[in-house]
Parts: C-alpha cells; structure tokens; sequence
C-alpha cells in the first residue's frame, strides 16, 4: 500500500515463536482498511509465508593466546538474541568437545538452565581420540527477540574452564574445537545455520561434521562461538605417555576413574563386580619435534596368577582372574597377543625383548598384550589404546579381597634411541557373592527314574534380588554328586549396588518338579555366602475310585418309591473318605431302584485301605437285604509317577462269606442289594363241586367281591352281572394256583 506523505510502506504480518511452538504453517492476517464511521468492507487476505529457521553463530573470547600443556583457559561469549526473532530457535542443545589432552569444567549457561550431560562417543581424529557430551537446555515456554512485544532481549552467556595436559596436541585452537550450539530436532524442521554478518571467524563446526557423522546433530554442522585470535598450546619435547583406569558399573552404568596410592590402597583399588569393565587407556603423543621410528605399548594379560616383576606387577605376583573383555586402538596401532618364555620377569622401565616371547593368536594362551605402532608417529602425531577386562566367570566370594596390582609400560624409538617407560600403576580387588543350594532328593535313589538331570533342575530355578538387578548373565552351575544330592551354586553375584553400603539380598526359588513335593520352595539372605538345603520327596499322583452300590426291587413295587439308605465306612480314620463325609462314614440314598455313588475316594499314598458298605433298615413294607460287603483297595506305585488301584470284595450275610466276582475288568458295582416286596393276599372262590382227592383244596371265598353278591349254589339267580363276577373269581383262582405251583 502507499500513502501520500510516506510512499511505500507495509503492514508487518507474522506469528512471533512460532517454530517455539513446532508449526511451520503459513500466517494469514485479514486486513480492513475503513474511514471512522463508515461499515467496513471484507478486506484482504495477506498470507506470510514460512522460512526456515536459522541458527546464528555467537561470539566468543579466549582468555589467553599461548599456554603449555597442563595449564588452562577460559572460554566465554553470547549466544545472540536474534535467535529468537522471526525464526526462533526451538530448544537450544549444547556439544561440549574435547580432543585427547583437554578436558572441561565449570560449563554454565545464563536465560537458560543446563540439563544433565549425555556423552555422545569418542571419535577417531587420525589417531586423536575426541569425546563429545550433549546438553539439552531448558528456556521455558515464553516467546523471546528483540522483535517481540516487549522487545525484551535475552542472549544467552556461556563459560567453561578448558583444561590441557602434556597429551595436548601442539597447536592453534579456537572455541569451536570445543563448543558446538544447535537445536533439537534440527534436521526434522529443517533448519540451517547462517553465521552474523559483522562476526564470522571460525563460527562453525565444519572440521568435525564427518567425523561425527549422524552421532551429533544428526550429521549437520553447528555453529559456535566466532573469535579470529585462538590459542596457541605448546608441549616439552618429549614423547608423552598417559594411563588411566576406570571401571563400568555394570548395573548403573557409572564410570569412575581410579588413580592408585600405595600409602592409601582401600580408597585407590578399584573394587569389582561381575557385570563390571575396568578398562586401562593409555594415551601416546610425539611432542619430541622429530619422527619416533617405533612405538610399543605393553599391557598384562591377568586371567592367571602371574609375577613379571616390578615393570609390571609392581606388588607381586596377581591374585585375581580377570579375563580380557575388549581391545581398542586408533588407526595407527596393531594388537599383537605375546605368551612369555617361563619365569621371564622385568624391572621398573624395562619390557619384553623380542626373544622373550611368541606370538599366539588365542588370548587365552598369551600372558601379554603387544599394541604396536604401525608406521612412525610424526612430530606432533598421538595414538592410543583401550584395553578391558572383565571378572572370570568362574571367581566367587572366596575371590573376595583378592588383588591385581599391575603396570602398563610404553617402548619407543627416536633416531635411533631407545627407551622404555613404565606407566602409571592400576590396582583392582573383587567383591561378590555366592548363593549355594543343597539338593536333596528323597526317592529311593531315582528308583523311577523320574529325577530331573541337572540341566532340567536348572532350569526349573529362579534367582531374584531385592534391588532389581539384571541378573540375566547369571546361571546356575548344577553337579550331580551322587549320593542323591545336586549341588547348586551361583558364584560372585553382585554383592552391593552402586556403593558398598547398598546391599543386595537374593532369593533362590525353585518351581514345581513333577512327581515331586518339596519342604521348602526358596531360600533367601545377603553377605558373601547364602546357603540352604531343599529336599524335595518323590510323590506319585493319586488316583481316585467312585464306589457305588446297585439296588434291585422284587416283588410289585409300590405305586410311589420307597427311600433307601447306604452306608460307606473306613475301618481306620487314616483311610480317606469321599467328600461329603461326616466323620468315617458317608451316607447315600436312592429312591426305588438304581445305582447311587458315594463321591471319590483320592489315594495319595501307596497301601491297603478298607471299608464296609452296608444298607440301613428303613421303614419301607418289603424284606431288607441282609447282606454287608467289605471293600478293599490295594494301592500301588507303579514307579513312573502314578499310583495304581486294585480293588476286591466279599459278601457277608447270615454269617456266610464269599467272594464277589467284580468282572473280567474289575469295574462292576459288585455291592448289590435286594430288597422284596410281598405280593398282595388275594382270595380264591369257593368251587361248585366238592373237594376231590385229587384236586387241593380251594381257598375259602370271601362272599362279596366289589358289591354285587356271588350266586349261591342251587341259586336260580343268573343275571349277567352275577355270571361275569364269577368268571372272573375262577379265572382268579387259576392265577393263584399257577402261582403256587411256580413256588
């Protein structure tokens, strides 16, 4: 738009931090332009566009121009506000950088808050170690540039102290060599660098973008601190040689460093754990000015008890076995593994000579690590190495307070001169703990053959700690020692976590063992030693038997069923019962005929169990079955973890015994009760003619049947009513008859 007065003008248009707020969307303002009093129109849509965001380089200042290996300086500059403006940073991330013979300290920010370091790696710079940490930092949530409403201005100030020693490469170095600055997530949004047009010396990172690759800011180059003047590092002529010690807590994942005081050995031994690196670095840098020909570095191999003298076991011969867990060199070095002639050993500053050794390519068989140099290390040029070990799986607590004592020593060659250096000396003790189990198994030495091997045991065991360690690497080592007992042991598990004050507890549980019962399912404690005994008793599954009883009905049954009762006793109260019991009887019925059961019966022992079955005498108008049935179970271990049953039965009524036949099976009801009904008395009729010697005599007939009166004899009366009643008495009588003649 224009006016008349000013020309060409605008109309800022835009949304302040929002790549704070993680949107690239594009801004659209609706302008009206309108004369007081007048309606105004619908105006224009005017659509600002996103760029990237830019991080812009600060400016930094060194403390001094020129220092010697072992002194320090000190860094300082100002992130620049304009960070913030119209593309603010997202959330700004700090590298600090250091190459071999520097290190840092005091690092603060300000209108930030530092977050805990991340170390991102060590990097290989020909032949130059660099390591890199990562700090996140925190600007809170507001909205920050000079452009915004309050036009605050909040640049951020960094200073860190940079520390140097003889391992310090000779040279110029500014504080981009040790300061990167970006944001999070740069390659995600698509931010780019830009350096400030007024202060653009050194600004960026650019010498180490490929040698960080993806590790650091997602493999793009940051910016740092521009200043044009640097500082210059100088050394001794020397060749200069460092070693240090630290271990990994393999549970924390702390790092320590140790540095060994003989006058002062708890507080400068290093105390390892299972799960734990020590790991010996040693540092070489040619500082001499001219070419080193050769150079050696000798590290002792510690996985036996060994004496090399005074150069490298400086304490006598070591007690501890550590096996070797890695080696690491720069570029330039060659490992070589080295088995010593017997009883070779060496003063302080004195190494193997060629013919004290050979060359093996196990690490098991060498005594000794040869880290060579490959080619001659130029004036100035630095190399290094990385060796780590581990404790020996097989070391326990009766390792506890064992000692290595041990020295690394350098060899080179200048022009022709030799010399050799023994380097600083390192010291480690071990502490663990040993959870051992006694197993006993109660099974008539594996009469079934059912044991577990002891591969099997072990993996039925479960070991747990009450500080959640990871205890994965761990495995039981289970030997069967043939008196019926395996022998369980884990050995130097970690006996604290993180300081000696920390105690771990362990808990050693045992899962189910099939055809087995154990007295005790775990055992528990702490300290060097836990131990415990768990006998475990072979115990076949049971078996089970349903007995029944079978009731038959004779004679003509009663138009509603009568109730009949059964009685199932043990003859010992030992014996089990069905459930339902009351006591050592159980009690079933059963309406009319059929076959009641009285429930399982659970055998869980091998022997011979019995029991009587009776009916009880109730109320009902029939004969009882006298009879009493004795029931016998023979239990029997079949020795594959089963117990089998054998059943038999006797009959016992008016005192007579027999023997009931169960089936060719075994699986009939065998206990059987009849009970009879009487048949009803029916009378029979008088006969017309007189008793005959031959024919019995008739039963007397009661003179009415239903209420029509029989005929007399020589009565005249024959109506039909009287003819068909007396059909049927004589059919009646018939019936009688055949009935007793069935008798």
């Amino acid at each position: 738009m224009t006016d008349e007065y000013y020309g060409w003008s605008y109309i800022s248009n835009g949304v302040y931090g929002s790549w704070k707020q993680g949107t690239d969307a594009d801004v659209k303002t609706t302008v009206k332009l309108y004369t007081v009093g007048d309606e105004p129109g619908d105006g224009e849509a005017i659509v600002g566009k996103s760029s990237a965001p830019e991080v812009l380089n600060g400016q930094g200042s060194i403390s001094k121009t020129q220092i010697n290996g072992g002194d320090s300086f000190t860094i300082q500059g100002v992130i620049n506000d304009a960070n913030w403006d119209w593309n603010p940073l997202q959330e700004p991330v700090l590298y600090a950088i250091m190459p071999e013979g520097f290190s840092y300290s005091d690092l603060n920010v300000t209108e930030g808050t530092l977050g805990d370091p991340e170390f991102v790696g060590s990097f290989d710079r020909n032949g130059t170690e660099v390591k890199v940490w990562k700090y996140p930092i925190d600007i809170g949530d507001g909205t920050r540039g000079q452009y915004q409403p309050d036009f605050s201005i909040k640049s951020m100030k960094l200073s860190m102290t940079v520390s140097t020693n003889k391992l310090a490469a000779k040279g110029v170095y500014h504080i981009n060599d040790f300061v990167g600055f970006t944001t999070k997530d740069f390659k995600d949004i698509g931010a780019v660098i830009k350096s400030e047009k007024w202060d653009r010396s050194n600004w960026n990172t650019d010498k180490y973008t490929a040698l960080f690759g993806d590790k650091v800011n997602s493999g793009e180059t940051m910016v740092s601190l521009s200043e044009g003047r640097g500082i210059t590092v100088d050394q001794a002529s020397e060749i200069a040689a460092a070693s240090t010690f630290s271990v990994k807590d393999g549970q924390t994942g702390d790092v320590t460093d140790f540095a060994y005081d003989p006058a002062n050995k708890p507080a400068t031994t290093a105390v390892l754990q299972k799960g734990d690196t020590a790991t010996v670095r040693i540092a070489v840098r040619n500082n001499a000015g001219v070419e080193a020909s050769s150079t050696s570095l000798f590290v002792p191999l510690l996985s036996k008890a060994t004496n090399l003298g005074d150069s490298f076991t400086p304490e006598g011969s070591t007690e501890l076995p550590l096996k070797l867990a890695s080696v690491s060199a720069s570029s330039n070095y060659a490992v070589k593994y080295l088995k010593l002639s017997a009883g070779k050993t060496y003063d302080v500053n004195h190494a193997p000579r060629p013919g004290d050794y050979t060359e093996v390519d196990d690490p098991s068989e060498a005594d000794m690590l040869l880290l060579e140099s490959t080619r001659p290390l130029e004036a100035n040029e630095g190399g290094y190495v990385a060796v780590s070990y581990a404790v020996n799986d097989t070391v326990g607590s009766a390792c506890n307070d064992k000692r290595d004592v041990f020295n690394t020593v350098l060899d080179y060659d200048i022009e022709g001169n030799h010399s050799t250096l023994t380097l600083a000396t390192n010291a480690a003790t071990f502490a663990g703990t040993d959870v051992l189990l006694t197993k006993v198994w109660n099974d008539g030495n594996d009469a079934g053959k059912l044991r577990p091997t002891p591969d099997a045991f072990a993996a039925a065991l479960t070991l747990t700690s009450d500080k959640g360690i990871d205890l994965s690497a761990f495995a039981p080592q289970v030997k069967d020692k043939g008196d019926g007992t395996y022998e369980v042991s884990y050995r130097g598990l970690p006996k604290y976590k993180g300081n000696a004050g920390n105690i771990v507890a362990y808990t050693l549980t045992e899962g189910d063992i099939a055809h087995y019962t154990t007295d005790s399912a775990s055992i528990q404690g702490s300290g060097t030693t836990v131990e415990g005994t768990i006998t475990n008793t072979y115990a076949p599954r049971p078996t089970t038997h349903d007995p029944a009883v079978e009731k038959k009905i004779e004679g003509p049954k009663p138009s509603s069923p009568d109730t009949f009762s059964f009685v199932l006793k043990r003859t010992d109260a030992s014996f089990p019962m069905p459930a339902g019991s009351d006591g050592d009887t159980k009690t079933i019925t059963v309406e009319g005929a059929g076959s009641p059961e009285f429930g399982d019966i659970a055998f869980t022992l091998p022997g011979t169990y019995t029991y009587t079955i009776t009916e009880t005498k109730g109320g009902a108008a029939c004969t009882y079955d006298g009879s009493s049935y004795a029931l016998t179970y023979e239990v029997a271990d079949d020795g594959q973890g089963k117990l089998r049953v054998k059943r038999s039965m006797t009959k016992t009524v008016d005192g007579t015994t027999t023997v009931v036949d169960l089936g060719a099976q075994g699986d009939a009801i065998g206990a059987v009760f009849t009970n009879v009904y009487p048949t009803p008395d029916i009378p029979t009729p008088t006969p017309n003619n007189p008793t005959s010697p031959d024919r019995p005599k008739a039963t007397k007939v009661r003179k009415t049947v239903g209420t029509q009166a029989l005929p007399q004899t020589g009565d005249g009366t024959s109506s039909p009513v009287g003819l068909l009643a007396l059909s049927a008495l004589v059919l009646a009588s018939g019936s009688v008859v055949r009935w007793h003649k069935g008798q």
